[in-house]
């Protein structure tokens, strides 16, 4: 009503925040829909005492110990020019917030794996010749010290390139695409 004491509420509204239908009549609307602090609660209230038609999203809603998230309406009722009181809409968008979240998360891993990959893919490149330097390095030196160091280069440029491997497969989606070709 006018006052903010809920005349009716819904099957769902009672069995979202855990309440009878006895317990909700002519009770203040504060007592059952508790807004989280920090929420719009100043807003909702105003809205719904001045008969306004408002929209509010992402509200913060306590029920109990946990917190869910909610898009509220407001809708005025009157009776000929009269405000008599409003009807809140109320719908938990909890899930819906969850469900994205972990969509930007994959979208998030899917852009660091194809950063992996281009990353990888211009390390590859100068490791490869590197690597290739090492080995004509190792044919040309003699010297038991050279063939060390030699060595100890081929062994690090490996672990590089098992590093760069990694990469690689972390990016891999699986796709494998075959084609002939003339050699």
């Amino acid at each position: 009503d006018a006052a903010l004491r809920v005349k009716l509420a819904n099957e769902h509204f009672l069995r979202a925040f855990g309440l009878s239908a006895a317990e909700c009549v002519d009770r203040p609307l504060a007592d059952l829909l508790p807004l989280a602090a920090g929420s719009q609660t100043g807003l909702v209230s105003e809205a719904l005492q001045h008969g306004e038609e408002r929209a509010f999203f992402n509200v913060s809603v306590r029920a109990g110990d946990a917190s869910a998230l909610h898009n509220l309406r407001t809708l005025p009722v009157r009776d000929g020019g009269l405000h008599i009181g409003s009807i809140l809409l109320i719908e938990d968008i909890t899930e819906y917030d969850r469900m994205q979240r972990q969509v930007l998360l994959s979208e998030k891993l899917a852009s660091v794996g194809l950063l992996a990959a281009g990353v990888a893919h211009e390390i590859n490149n100068p490791l490869e010749i590197i690597s290739n330097y090492v080995a004509a390095l190792r044919r040309r030196v003699h010297s038991p010290e050279a063939l060390q160091t030699v060595g100890h280069l081929g062994e690090e440029i490996s672990y590089i390139s098992s590093i760069v491997s990694n990469l690689v497969n972390l990016a891999d989606t699986g796709r494998v695409a075959r084609e002939q070709i003339e050699l």
